[in-house]
């Protein structure tokens, strides 16, 4: 569930800062929210990551979990940066990128559940 709001928030951060052009109040708190749940999310993978490395770095989903929660993060600071020098508009890159990442997981982690699920 709390994924689920993880990918809505930055979706809709990522919406919010490219299509609405005449809001000069910037969505901080989007971006805050982004970035409380990417350190609680990085901070789980760090803890799965240290009972068992050599299991975590073998499997590709771990790496793709490590960007989509980072990516976002990294995004959300740029952003707040920007928003803070008085450019409400700025650099929409990182996040944009961060939408298409975020969506990827989605799917793999959908995927993997609907595999798990559908075995007999």
């Amino acid at each position: 569930m709390s994924q689920c709001v993880f990918y809505f928030l930055v979706f809709f951060a990522a919406v919010f800062q490219v299509y609405d052009r005449n809001n000069r109040d910037p969505t901080i708190g989007h971006f805050i929210a982004i970035l409380v749940l990417g350190a609680i999310f990085l901070w789980l993978e760090l803890l799965q990551a240290i009972r068992s490395w050599h299991r975590y770095k073998k499997s590709s989903y771990n790496m793709l979990d490590l960007v989509a929660y980072g990516l976002p993060m990294i995004a959300s600071i740029d952003q707040i940066v920007v928003h803070q020098m008085g450019i409400y508009h700025g650099n929409t890159r990182i996040l944009s990128f961060s939408v298409l990442v975020v969506f990827l997981h989605m799917v793999s982690v959908l995927t993997l559940e609907s595999s798990c699920f559908c075995k007999k």
